[in-house]
């Protein structure tokens, strides 16, 4: 007689059917109070399968003198109440006529590398503003002939080059007596060392925070005399400390608070006269 050998298992066991027919209940998170930096840094755990519930609830605030964007996941739309933050509509009260501007706004994406400069000179001729409005795109160590400007402006830039290259092109550019003005951040090394705030605003932005004596150092080094040398820091941190309380903040804008306090970072403005 044939030994009878049981089949495999062809059904699920009990255990099993039981664990699928139950979801694992995880804690709640809701977007408008959990800080970008906390999801950025908590860790995704890869599951097979499991079942899902987003709640989501919209919420404005009227008054807060900034208009408001629902955002989910990749989609980001307008709230048709938000226009009303603008002074012309704000006891406006029909919702129903704010809906259709709404709506008419257009997402658009925009890939690193792109040259949007090309599509706002687009927009600007389709909606026949191009001789009033315009856009370009420069290399600022790329620049014209000789001589050719009586000023150089740079702003937030040049932590983003070497200085020395940088200042040898302006002072080019500049005839005698033309003004170079610059406005950016600096690591004060009056204080010692690059602090952790510093470095963490190096970090963030991928740039090359230079030191406060290089400038003046490449400055002079390339017939760049400063007339005028004012630290903005005090101006600039209550825009920093607004930043913080927002909902765009980023996760870096404590570091910039305390790197002013501390004094290790500086918002400069020199504006220097070529010689």
């Amino acid at each position: 007689m044939p030994e009878f050998i049981p089949s495999s298992r062809s059904s699920l066991s009990t255990d099993a059917a039981r664990n699928l027919a139950h979801t694992t209940k995880s804690v709640p998170q809701m977007q408008s109070i959990s800080s970008r930096r906390l999801l950025r840094i908590l860790p995704w755990v890869q599951v097979s399968g499991g079942t899902y519930r987003v709640n989501r609830r919209l919420t404005y605030t009227l008054g807060a003198a900034r208009v408001e964007l629902d955002v989910t996941g990749s989609r980001v739309r307008m709230i048709p109440q938000e226009p009303r933050e603008i002074p012309l509509l704000r006891d406006f009260t029909d919702d129903e006529v704010l809906r259709a501007p709404a709506n008419a706004f257009e997402q658009r994406e925009a890939a690193a590398g792109n040259v949007i400069s090309h599509a706002g000179r687009q927009q600007a001729e389709r909606r026949g503003v191009a001789d009033r409005v315009w856009f370009h795109l420069r290399n600022m160590l790329d620049t014209g002939p000789t001589g050719s400007r009586y000023a150089v402006w740079t702003d937030e830039t040049t932590m983003y080059v070497d200085l020395d290259e940088a200042f040898a092109k302006f002072a080019r550019l500049l005839p005698r007596g033309g003004r170079y003005v610059c406005i950016t951040g600096c690591s004060n090394d009056v204080t010692g060392g690059r602090s952790q705030a510093v470095s963490h605003i190096d970090s963030h932005f991928t740039c090359n925070i230079h030191l406060r004596s290089a400038y003046f150092k490449a400055l002079a080094g390339h017939g760049l005399v400063p007339i005028t040398v004012t630290n903005l820091s005090a101006q600039t941190l209550p825009y920093w400390e607004l930043r913080a309380r927002s909902t765009v903040d980023t996760g870096i804008e404590q570091s910039f608070p305390t790197a002013y306090r501390e004094g290790s970072f500086h918002y400069l403005l020199i504006a220097a006269d070529h010689t």
